[in-house]
Parts: structure tokens; C-alpha cells; sequence
């Protein structure tokens, strides 16, 4: 557990506890230091996938419907925020707003700020409705009282539910919907390991499809989950590689304007800065020249040239680094 967590951290942590939490662990550590901050992570029971980033799907989802029955009354109330998101009593007032909050809000920054003065509206936040209107921040219990409209959020759930895949989709598709505002067709949910995939499409004559990861009992939704374990293997591998192509006075040549040289930099040695050579620059075009270049992408070492077309393979027996 504590490897995750270094991975994660991308240093040395202690390890403070670790309990099981449904389909999770919840790992709490801290750094090192004089004042280490304490933080907390989520890993899946096999350690491939962790996130700080944990959502309740049900409890944010009962929230999401909540605001969005909220925000339809203040709206047939008419009301609106005329706010400039520059400015700290904008950005509090909408905290206060909640998520929907551009279905309320009125944005008075920048070259609509004479608009709004025309309107007359020069102190942000204004908030105006029923031909009444306040300046100034106003917290969420004061706007319900004026104006009628109660928002009684659910409490947080005390364990996780359990779901089957059909009931996990449902979930899952009403939060995309609430928190976007746009319909979305429920395509599959798979097993992938420990987690779900929850695959949506929006839009019917080009739709696009939106896959979301969720642990495995469909409680949390793992936003922009990362397999660390494999993505700290490649860097690491591929930090070795670029370190032996230095060392071997290989250069990689590509041109950054031709998409196709760049995918292939991708694919071949992502992260090489220190021997790539880019032949649309001023500078790069004379190295190009004197090394003989014209078709790219291409590498050489010393007086030995491959290109246009070359995969790891060639560029592992042109340097003598492995890959």
C-alpha cells in the first residue's frame, strides 16, 4: 500500500492508515518535512487505480436534483445575479449560488461591464428579482427566505449501496444529465478489474461517447482515475532510454508543424527533449542541413541515418539503447 501511495505523491510518505471503505481503501499519509500535511487517497483492492478525488454518486446526485429543482424557482421568480467572476465577492456570492449557478448568473466582467452599468448595474454582486434588488453577497438561507424557494439537501450516506450494473447505469447517467443539462443515452456498464466503465453517448445524429470509471460497488464515481503502477513503469523505462540516446549522441529529427513527425516522436520516445532536433526552426533547419537530413522523421548516430519511416525496434539497434 505504501508503494501506491509514493507513486501517487511522487516521493517519500509515511503511512498513517489504511481501512477498507466498500470496494476501496482509504489510505490517509504525509510527507516529509517540518510541517507535513496530512492527505488522504482512494486505492482500489488490487492497487492499479487511485484517486484523491472521491464522489458519493448518490448523494452527489440527490444534491444535483435538488439545485436543479431550486434553480428552476428562482427562475420563474426572476430572479438574477449580476456578478463580475473577477472579483471576491462575485466568486463567494457563487459559492452561495450552487452548481447551476449559470443559469442564474449574469456576467458583468470585462467589455459587458458597460452593458451592464447601461442597465444600471455598477456594484457587483447585484441580485435582482420582482422588480426588487440587493447589493452585495447574500448567503443561500437569506435567498431562500426572500424569495420562497427552500433548498433541503440531502444528509451524506452512511455506507455505500449496493447496485446492480442496470441500477449503477441509471445512477450514473441521471448525474451526467443533472450536472450538464444535456440528455445522454446509456450505452454499457462493464466490469474492468475492481472498477465499473459506464460507457454514454450524447447527441443522436453524431453522438459522443463518454466513459466514466466507478468502484466496484457502484458507490463512487473516480474522477480521472490513473493507472499509476503502469504509467510510472513507462516513464521510467522511457527516462532510461533518453538518458542511453544522450549518451549515445543520438538525435531524433522531426518537424513540429507536420503532425505525422510529432505522433511518431510520441510513439517512439515520448519526453525527449535533450536530443530532438525540430527542422522548422531557424536553428534546427541549419543542424538538419549539415546532418543530411531531408525526409523526416528520422534519427542518427554519428555518420549512420534511418528515415522516414522507423519504429522502436530501428532506433534500439541505430543507438544500442533499449527501450
Amino acid at each position: 500500500m505504501v508503494t501506491f501511495v509514493k507513486l501517487l505523491n511522487g516521493g517519500e510518505v509515511t503511512l498513517d492508515e489504511a481501512a477498507e471503505e466498500g470496494t476501496l481503501f482509504r489510505v490517509r499519509y504525509h510527507g516529509e518535512g517540518d510541517k507535513p500535511v496530512r492527505r488522504t487517497a482512494w486505492v482500489t483492492a488490487d492497487g492499479r487505480w487511485i484517486t484523491t478525488n472521491r464522489v458519493d454518486i448518490e448523494t452527489r446526485t440527490r444534491h444535483l436534483e435538488q439545485f436543479d429543482t431550486w434553480t428552476r424557482c428562482l427562475r420563474d421568480k426572476g430572479f438574477r445575479a449580476y456578478l463580475d467572476p473577477t472579483q471576491d465577492k462575485s466568486k463567494a456570492q457563487t459559492q452561495e449560488l450552487g452548481p447551476m449557478v449559470s443559469r442564474l448568473a449574469v456576467d458583468c466582467s470585462g467589455a459587458r461591464q458597460k452593458l451592464c452599468n447601461q442597465l444600471g448595474f455598477s456594484a457587483f454582486p447585484t441580485l435582482v428579482w420582482q422588480g426588487k434588488s440587493e447589493v452585495g453577497v447574500r448567503k443561500r438561507a437569506w435567498i431562500q427566505s426572500k424569495l420562497g424557494c427552500p433548498l433541503q439537501l440531502s444528509a451524506k450516506l452512511s455506507a455505500p449501496p449496493k447496485v446492480d450494473l442496470q441500477q449503477l447505469g441509471q445512477r450514473v447517467l441521471k448525474l451526467h444529465e443533472v450536472a450538464t443539462d444535456q440528455p445522454v443515452d446509456l450505452i454499457s456498464v462493464r466490469r474492468s478489474g475492481p472498477v465499473y466503465t459506464v460507457v454514454l453517448a450524447r447527441g443522436r445524429q453524431r453522438p459522443t461517447h463518454i466513459a466514466l470509471t466507478i468502484s466496484g460497488d457502484g458507490a463512487y464515481l473516480l474522477q480521472s482515475p490513473i493507472d499509476r503502477i503502469a504509467q510510472t513503469r513507462l516513464l521510467r523505462r522511457n527516462r532510461r532510454f533518453v538518458g542511453c540516446l544522450v549518451r549515445q549522441k543520438t538525435k531524433l529529427f522531426v518537424d513540429s508543424r507536420e503532425p505525422k513527425t510529432l505522433r511518431w516522436l510520441a510513439a517512439t520516445a515520448p519526453n525527449a527533449g535533450g536530443v530532438v532536433i525540430d527542422c522548422s526552426s531557424i536553428r534546427g533547419k541549419s543542424i538538419c542541413k549539415d546532418a543530411g537530413v531531408t525526409k523526416l522523421p528520422a534519427a542518427a548516430r554519428g555518420d549512420l541515418k534511418l528515415g522516414p519511416t522507423i519504429s522502436v525496434e530501428d532506433l534500439e539497434a541505430l543507438s544500442g539503447c533499449k527501450r
